[in-house]
């Protein structure tokens, strides 16, 4: 008896477990359907991000990491290639299928942005106007996703280049700088050293007089790296790829005197005069008469603003001030602008020159003289007269 109550519950066990096995497969499946691929993102090995008005960019997974292998052939950097991934776990809200939909009208016709998952496109377009998803076209569907993979998808493409100075797998080995040799002692601080950004050279110019020729050689016996220091050591331009490492301070002391990269002009201005060519001296016996048809033309005179026509104004009455000349055919109206003149005020009937010069009123009879009334005197050293004033 207890023997049958124990098989009887050994099946019950086996019963349930069956039961979570089979949820549990539904439940994945149920998930795989509502998300975008069936992509794992740790699994992804190839990745090529094409985007419109941009060259496309392709990079591989192998044993020492991330690389880059288009539009550069350097290793790319691991955090910013990991926020592309996501994206394949991205969370359907809806899937349509696309023969019944107008691809151009979403923004699909062309896609914008495509990137490709180890050989599986996603074609990014518009967004839906209520909900604000994102259309994403796989094959002949159509899916509605949320909105915040698109602009990682929009990273620059320096800001995936890895900021480290040397390959992961790189040991630098012996090297010269400028025909100097360098010991692998000298040259082990660069296996560590990152830079702050990556960015474009300005101009190499084939790499000639612009700052010290470096060449590092591999301690494993691989293929030398050739770059150009300058800017006092803090910009190291690897001359295979055209790309230039930038540093807060020179990762290498004896890099420290690096000439500075010369900056082009800005548009419009023309070169210093130490940057023009000098010519080539012409000995005595090559001197020829020159050809007036190969001087220079004489630069074209600047043109001249004409001048303001003026119109003599009419003749002012007796007494104003003096007539002058204005413009008047440059500024429109200007006659009526033009105050009204003075006229002479004897003129006018019952009013008084305000202009007339003040006389002074009539001192009494008793008053001695003004001075200047007085007769010059003969001796200057006389006294001078003097009165007695009545009371």
């Amino acid at each position: 008896m207890l023997a049958r109550r124990w098989l009887i519950n050994l099946g019950l066990l086996v019963l349930l477990a069956g039961l979570l096995l089979a949820a549990r497969l539904d439940v994945r499946e149920a998930l795989r359907e509502t998300r975008l691929t069936a992509l794992k993102p740790a699994d992804i090995a190839s990745i090529e991000l094409h985007r419109a008005g941009e060259p496309a960019v392709r990079l591989k997974r192998d044993d020492a990491g991330w690389q880059m292998l288009a539009p550069y052939a350097v290793p790319a950097d691991a955090e910013s290639v990991a926020k592309l991934l996501p994206v394949a776990a991205a969370t359907l809200t809806r899937t349509l299928p696309a023969a019944g939909l107008d691809l151009g009208g979403l923004g699909l016709d062309p896609a914008p942005v495509r990137i490709v998952l180890d050989g599986l496109e996603l074609r990014f377009g518009g967004t839906e106007p209520v909900a604000d998803q994102r259309y994403v076209q796989i094959g002949d569907m159509v899916h509605l996703i949320d909105d915040r993979f698109l602009p990682r998808l929009m990273t620059p493409t320096l800001e995936l280049v890895s900021r480290r100075l040397l390959p992961a797998d790189f040991s630098p080995g012996l090297g010269d700088l400028d025909g100097e040799p360098l010991t692998a002692g000298a040259l082990a601080p660069l296996a560590d050293a990152l830079a702050v950004r990556v960015e474009t050279p300005p101009d190499l110019r084939d790499g000639g007089g612009l700052g010290q020729s470096l060449r590092i050689g591999s301690a494993d016996g691989g293929d030398a790296l050739e770059f150009l220091v300058s800017d006092g050591g803090t910009r190291w331009t690897l001359l295979d790829a055209k790309l230039s490492w930038r540093f807060a301070t020179p990762p290498l002391d004896a890099a420290r005197s690096a000439p500075a990269l010369p900056m082009p002009p800005p548009p419009g201005r023309s070169l210093p005069t130490a940057a023009m060519p000098t010519p080539a001296p012409v000995r005595p016996d090559e001197w020829r008469e020159p050809d007036p048809a190969e001087l220079p033309a004489p630069p074209a005179p600047e043109p001249v603003a004409p001048a303001l026509p003026t119109e003599r104004l009419a003749p002012p009455p007796p007494g104003s001030e003096p007539a002058e000349e204005r413009p008047t055919a440059a500024i429109p109206n200007l006659r009526d602008m033009v105050p009204p003149r003075r006229t002479d005020p004897s003129a006018l009937p019952g009013a008084e020159d305000p202009f007339a010069p003040v006389q002074p009123p009539d001192l009494p009879p008793d008053l001695p003289p003004a001075p200047e009334q007085l007769a010059p005197m003969d001796d200057p050293m006389a006294p001078l007269p003097t009165e007695k004033l009545r009371p």
